[in-house]
């Protein structure tokens, strides 16, 4: 039964393995990701995974509770029927033709869906790397990186003003431990902010 987990143990790891890489392998060949045939491949590949794990997770599962019950594998020939021997080339023509199937019923799912053609380029806060976020330079520089849209945090002071900040709490970007809320928009206005180990600074 050991031997039988420990078989599962790997059949996931080599799974899990194979998607990262094969997912790797598709994104250096395809970048763009507009070769429909290439995207059908992949998810063929993938199912084909999917549905071997899954059928040898069924065949240990069925062997374990065999081995529990006390009855051998050797006492259950359907089991171990056509695994010795010859295969024909009748079998080897059936694989191609359920490989062809996947193959085509993964390329009909992907060009009856297409590609979308609608993505738009989000910037978090801004572009931190040529200004804090969320001050007007790092705004601006997103905008001149050609960004589709910036997204941002506002919160209320004290004196129920908008401030463009994420933090509650001062501390991590100006080095006050002080909340937003509890201060007047005069008091946050002129705040000396530094990026996390980025070397710039800017002002609120």
């Amino acid at each position: 039964m050991g031997a039988l987990l420990g078989f599962e143990v790997i059949l996931a790891i080599f799974g899990f393995l194979f998607i990262i890489l094969g997912a790797s392998l598709a994104f250096l060949i395809n970048t763009k990701g507009d070769n429909l045939w290439f995207q059908a491949g992949v998810l063929t590949l993938y199912r084909g995974v999917n549905f071997a794990f899954g059928l040898f997770t069924k065949v240990g599962v069925m062997s374990i509770l065999l081995i529990f019950l006390g009855r051998p594998l050797e006492s259950q020939p359907y089991l171990l029927a056509q695994t010795k021997g010859k295969r024909g080339w009748r079998f080897y023509l059936l694989l191609a033709l359920l490989g062809a199937m996947a193959y085509g019923s993964a390329a009909f799912e992907v060009f009856s869906s297409g590609l979308n053609t609608k993505q738009q380029v989000v910037a978090h806060r801004g572009y931190v790397a040529e200004g804090v976020e969320n001050t007007i330079p790092a705004l601006e520089a997103a905008a001149a990186q050609g960004v589709d849209q910036v997204e941002m945090d506002i919160l209320l002071t004290k004196d129920l003003q908008f401030v463009v900040m994420h933090d509650y709490n001062l501390k991590r970007l100006a080095g006050l431990d002080r909340r937003v809320q509890d201060m007047t928009l005069a008091e946050v206005e002129g705040l000396t902010v530094h990026q996390d180990g980025l070397g710039h600074h800017s002002f609120l």
